[in-house]
Parts: structure tokens; C-alpha cells; sequence
């Protein structure tokens, strides 16, 4: 709720619920800028810009881009633009509980939250990495991500669905669709829904690697 502001704007209500929440998102975009800056010494200070010293809480590669990260036209340090790619866990955290996928070769459904800014330029390490840069997001590449991540869970039988064989009736026949290009060859489509993981992840901190 807006108070009102003799000769300028109206402002929240003194601990209104807007006024919290507005609280809340200063502080989460205070803790990232903090992240961002501390990340950014670590890569600059490097001997180079491999991953090196870097100490993530997991590792995921970009399979198949669903939403690409649109450039929008006032960016801001404050405004994030999202990214949904299903990716392949490398190496997820242990505190997923009844989340966790069963399988190594899982595949679950990433959101992450680029920065609308474009990255500074790095005149002395031309491959340094760029931190929540979309233009790293290419199918193909490894991601290195830090806590806090947001889990959730997903509908995922529009995918299980596409894996379907016909009737369902041959679970040892090849999967054939685009999708399947996401596993490896001579991968069955009984096999592929196994892989399907119903969890999601929302991720701010990461970095692509080059």
C-alpha cells in the first residue's frame, strides 16, 4: 500500500507487506552484487581464466535450450533476464532430499537468471570469464553454480510423454525424436524416462565456462 507524499511520489506504508518485500528483494540484490564482486576478484586474480580456485556447489551442462534470454531495452544492474535450458547434473549437492535424481545421468529443468547488463570487458584477459553473461548460454557448455539455489518440483509428463513408445508396447525401442538426441546413442526410450528428473532448479550464482 502507497502513503501519501506531499509534492513528490507516495511511498510505501511504514512495515506494509509491499514495503517488506521490497525489504527482502534489496537485500537478495545486495547479497548477489556482493557474490558478483567477490566472484569477478577471484576470476580476475587468477593465473588465467580456466577453472581453476573456482569451488562450486554444482556442476551442470546446458543439453537443450527451451527459452533463450532476450536483451531487453533499459538494462539494468537490477534487472535479471531468465534462461531455461535442460541440463545434465555433473555433479549435483546432496541436499536435495526425496528431490535428488536416482540417476548420475539425470536431467532436470534449469532457470537461470542472467544479468540484462552487459559483461565489462576484460582488455587484459580476453577469455576471462563473465559472470551470468547470456551470451555463454550455447547448448554444449559447462556451468559452474553456488548456493542458494531454489529447487522445485515440475510436471514432467509432457516430456515422459514424448518418450512414450507406440502403445507403449516395445520399451526396447530406439529413441529416434529430438529429445532423445540428449542421451546417448542407442539409448532406449524405457531407459531415457528413467533419466527424467521431476526437479527444477531457479539459479542466480553461476558461471559459464568458455
Amino acid at each position: 500500500m502507497m502513503s501519501p507524499e506531499k509534492g513528490g511520489k507516495g511511498k510505501f506504508v511504514r512495515n506494509g507487506l509491499a514495503a517488506r518485500a521490497a525489504a527482502l528483494y534489496d537485500r537478495s540484490h545486495a547479497s548477489l552484487s556482493l557474490w558478483e564482486a567477490e566472484m569477478s576478484h577471484s576470476l580476475a586474480s587468477s593465473a588465467s581464466s580456466s577453472r581453476r580456485g573456482l569451488n562450486p556447489d554444482m556442476r551442470l551442462r546446458i543439453l537443450h535450450i527451451l527459452h533463450i534470454p532476450f536483451p531487453v531495452s533499459h538494462p539494468s544492474s537490477k534487472l535479471s533476464i531468465p534462461g531455461v535450458a535442460l541440463c545434465h547434473l555433473l555433479a549435483p549437492p546432496e541436499s536435495f532430499g526425496s528431490l535428488h535424481p536416482r540417476s548420475k545421468d539425470a536431467i532436470c529443468t534449469v532457470l537461470f537468471s542472467f544479468s540484462s547488463l552487459a559483461p565489462p570487458a576484460h582488455p587484459q584477459a580476453p577469455a576471462q570469464l563473465d559472470i551470468r553473461n547470456p551470451e555463454d548460454f550455447v547448448e554444449g557448455k559447462e556451468v559452474y553454480v553456488w548456493k542458494p539455489l531454489q529447487v522445485i518440483t515440475i510436471d514432467t509428463s509432457t516430456l515422459k510423454l514424448c518418450l512414450e513408445t507406440d502403445a507403449d508396447m516395445d520399451p526396447a525401442a530406439e529413441a529416434n525424436a529430438e529429445v532423445f538426441d540428449l542421451f546417448e546413442p542407442g539409448t532406449t526410450r524405457a531407459q531415457c524416462r528413467e533419466h527424467v528428473s521431476p526437479m527444477g532448479l531457479v539459479c542466480e550464482r553461476f558461471v559459464i565456462l568458455k
